[in-house]
């Protein structure tokens, strides 16, 4: 079974911040979901990515919104709903690569730290 785990970028301290599960409290109120950290609520800025339950090629743990090196370019990883599951997007231009091959790619930066 996969590992459940989360890292949130919080936009107002430019920085990441891990959280295990049983850290994380989940509220839903209307259509929003609203994760807070002992008791600490902020959904404006913060971006919850999660843990693919993958390594790269030097045991880099894979998360959602992370620059992936592939022998086919630059990638993303994403979450994608019709296949409910991750991806690896090239970030500007359409097409993805289903999640493999992980054992060949590097994590080289993530969305929120660098422009690719």
């Amino acid at each position: 079974m996969r590992e459940i785990k989360f890292r949130v970028w919080d936009k107002r301290d430019k920085k990441f911040w891990h959280f295990e599960p049983e850290d994380i409290m989940c509220t839903y109120i209307v259509d929003d979901l609203y994760m807070t950290h002992q008791g600490e609520e902020r959904p404006q800025n913060w971006h919850w990515e999660q843990y693919t339950g993958l390594k790269d090629k030097n045991g880099v743990e894979i998360y959602e919104g992370d620059y992936i090196e592939l022998r086919s370019g630059l990638h993303v990883c994403r979450w994608d709903d019709i296949t409910a599951g991750f991806v690896f997007e090239f970030p500007n231009r359409t097409g993805a690569v289903y999640v493999r091959g992980v054992d060949e790619c590097e994590v080289i930066g993530n969305i929120h730290e660098e422009e690719k």
